[in-house]
């Protein structure tokens, strides 16, 4: 068994650089041509997007699925409108409801002064009774 020399040595390491870098290079190249046709898909895309809905080729059950996700978007805005509505009307309600319930409150109170003030008036009288023989 004889031990290998140094310029086999120096040889065989530049031969294996060699093909690392072949192999670099080629995965290099095919990583170029995989986002060469990935920007090319990109842009497609974009282009279908910026286009209006009517002018993108769909097939029935894209179509169909389209216009059912946009009858659900219609179903939703009416809701959001109706609910906006009703939390107005129930708003003035409220409104409404708080000017009744401190007139309420003012009147109960006039109320209670002049069954105060009777009361008082009651009690005097009783004591003056008591008082006169």
């Amino acid at each position: 068994m004889t031990l290998p020399t140094q310029s086999s040595l120096v040889y065989q390491l530049q031969r294996e650089l060699q093909q690392a870098r072949e192999e670099l290079y080629t995965t290099k190249a095919l990583c170029c041509e995989e986002q060469a046709r990935g920007r090319a898909e990109l842009d497609n895309f974009r282009k279908k997007m910026s286009l209006p809905y009517s002018t993108i080729p769909l097939d029935e059950v894209e179509a169909a699925s389209v216009a059912h996700l946009q009858e659900e978007i219609s179903a939703v805005r009416r809701q959001n409108r109706d609910i906006r509505a009703q939390h107005e009307y129930m708003g003035s309600l409220q409104a409404h409801h708080q000017e009744e319930l401190a007139k309420t409150v003012e009147n109960n109170r006039k109320i209670l002064s002049s069954v105060e003030e009777i009361c008082i008036e009651k009690r005097n009288n009783k004591q003056m009774m008591f008082h006169f023989p």
